[in-house]
Formats: C-alpha cells, structure tokens, sequence
C-alpha cells in the first residue's frame, strides 16, 4: 500500500467512509473497537476490526498499524475523529 492510498482510506476513515458505505452499521462496525483481552494485559489497549484505542500523553486515540520487514506504519486519530 503506498502513502498515498493510506492517506485517501485515513480521509475516509475521518468522514465516517461516507463516499464508500451507504448504511450506518457498516460503518459501526468497521469502527467498533472491543477491550483487550490478550495474555498481555496491555488495559491502556483496546482493538478492533482494524482500529485500536490507545492513550497517549492522556490523549485517547484511535488508530491502525501495519508492518513489514524495514517498514511500520501507524495512523492516529482523535477520539471524535476530527484529527488526524
């Protein structure tokens, strides 16, 4: 995925996928973000379809990251999704 097809599905991410998704649920699900419950117990955590929740600085902060070998990308946003 280039930077610049992650940047457009971050933008979509910010405006609720309104371009892309027709019916609310879709998109409530594509956000729905459930507790951690791994046998890490990392209780600031909390993750999703594709999205996590993360504090940060006491900011909550919803994101998504992704790697490979040499590269990690991360994508954070505001918790009401205004700023990314």
């Amino acid at each position: 995925m280039s930077a610049y097809s992650l940047s457009l599905f971050f933008q979509s991410f910010l405006n609720n996928f309104t371009q892309l998704l027709h019916n609310l649920s879709s998109v409530e699900e594509i956000i729905h973000v459930a507790p951690q419950t791994s046998y890490l117990n990392m209780s600031d955590s909390k993750y999703g379809l594709m999205w996590y929740w993360k504090v940060i600085g006491g900011r909550r902060l919803i994101g998504h990251e992704g790697s490979v070998p040499g590269i990690t990308t991360i994508m954070m946003a505001n918790e009401k999704r205004n700023l990314g």
